[in-house]
């Protein structure tokens, strides 16, 4: 094989990697993501310091935590709001569906005192069936 033709063959090679890792690297720098979890960061440290400063008569040490979570819930469902609307920000959306849902049950269950895990793995369970059948329709 002449010189020419292996700068050929490693041009080539080099090309079908970019290729294949084009999405994976648009994922890594995704700004959404990345602003999202600062968002969330954010709002736990305010609300901490709401409950230390005793800013806010209404929270206090035993439902904080909840009160982060529902805010961490609404902040992921703004993502996911945001990723269905603008196509530019579109991904697979599955986790974060998961994962506000758990968030917003858990922070209404501190919260209120409900207990609402009966909802969540119903709803967890409903999610699977329905992902299993629309998937085996394509």
């Amino acid at each position: 094989m002449s010189r020419q033709d292996e700068k050929a063959e490693e041009k080539r090679f080099e090309k079908e990697e970019e290729e294949k890792h084009r999405g994976e690297k648009d994922w890594r720098r995704d700004s959404l993501g990345g602003a999202i979890w600062a968002l969330i960061l954010i709002w736990a440290g305010v609300t901490l310091l709401a409950v230390t400063m005793n800013l806010a008569d209404w929270l206090d040490w035993g439902s904080v935590w909840g009160v982060i979570m529902i805010g961490a819930a609404l902040l992921l469902t703004a993502e996911i709001a945001i990723r269905l609307l603008v196509p530019s920000y579109a991904q697979p959306l599955g986790g974060r569906i998961i994962l506000a849902a758990i968030l917003a049950f858990s922070g209404i269950s501190n919260v209120t005192g409900l207990e609402l895990w009966p909802l969540i793995l119903i709803a967890l369970g409903l999610s699977i069936l329905i992902r299993g059948f629309s998937s085996r329709r394509r």
